[in-house]
């Protein structure tokens, strides 16, 4: 599915090799240097392979099969931001559409690894405007393609998500302050409540305390206005003597009355003996 163009299998750039004049030293050092890590790449060992074609690029910096074979090994070894850099550079160094095309693909598919969709969907529509016939970039694309629908719309339901969050998190915390302002309603309710009641109590106490009070300066009134009855240190001597007089006559007609009973008792008992 996400094939990765190989440029140092492409039978195209043989002939062109094999066609080219003696080269000098410094180039047969590079070819030297690609077709061993070309080896290395073919048996499995990429970081070898990434090894041998750096020093290839180190005796021709601008060649083109070693920069390409180079963001190869890169990618097979999972180090999709050093393939996306260097396919980006050579994709800028390429002379003509297959160069471009092979580019522009394994930039497509470097992207596609890192999940940056829309990046390698353009990368692979780049890749068809040089190469148009190439079935494997049409692949890949309708695949990144698919794989960009998907991720728009989870990202459009995390979205919508986020939103139905907040909106339930607005609705709780509205429900909370309403509870919250109506339990110090509630509370401020009940508060008036007991003062109003603390209060009826107190007139109640102070209306008992006032009625109490009246009662007791009506009774101290009253008093107040019954004859005093005179204390004996405040009589003087006359009237001392003249309540004495009274009380002696006084016990003198009780004496005398007294007398004429037992009198007219032993009177009326002589009678009966006759």
């Amino acid at each position: 599915m996400n094939k990765m163009k190989q440029l140092f299998i492409k039978s195209v750039f043989m002939p062109v090799m094999l066609l080219m004049p003696a080269l000098n030293l410094f180039a047969q050092q590079e070819k030297a240097h690609i077709r061993k890590g070309n080896k290395q790449y073919g048996a499995g060992q990429y970081a070898e392979a990434e090894n041998s074609y750096q020093e290839a690029l180190g005796q021709k910096a601008s060649s083109f099969e070693g920069s390409f074979n180079l963001g190869d090994a890169a990618y097979k070894q999972e180090k999709f931001d050093d393939a996306i850099n260097q396919f980006d550079l050579i994709s800028k160094q390429a002379h003509t559409k297959e160069e471009l095309g092979a580019s522009y693909h394994n930039l497509g598919t470097a992207y596609l690894q890192k999940k940056e969709y829309e990046k390698s969907v353009e990368a692979y529509k780049q890749a068809l405007r040089n190469t148009p016939s190439d079935m494997d970039t049409k692949y890949n694309l309708a695949y990144a393609q698919r794989q960009l629908k998907q991720q728009q719309q989870q990202q459009q339901e995390n979205k919508d998500k986020d939103k139905d969050d907040k909106e339930e998190k607005k609705d709780q915390d509205k429900d909370k302050n309403d509870k919250e302002e109506k339990k110090d309603q509630d509370k401020d309710k009940n508060d008036k409540e007991e003062k109003k009641d603390q209060d009826k109590k107190d007139n109640e106490e102070e209306e008992k305390k006032d009625s109490k009070n009246e009662e007791q300066n009506k009774e101290d009134e009253n008093k107040s206005q019954q004859p005093q009855q005179p204390r004996p240190e405040q009589l003087s001597k006359e009237e001392a003597r003249k309540i004495l007089e009274a009380l002696k006559e006084k016990e003198m007609n009780v004496q005398n009355k007294l007398h004429k009973n037992k009198l007219k008792s032993t009177k009326i008992k002589s009678d009966k003996d006759w």
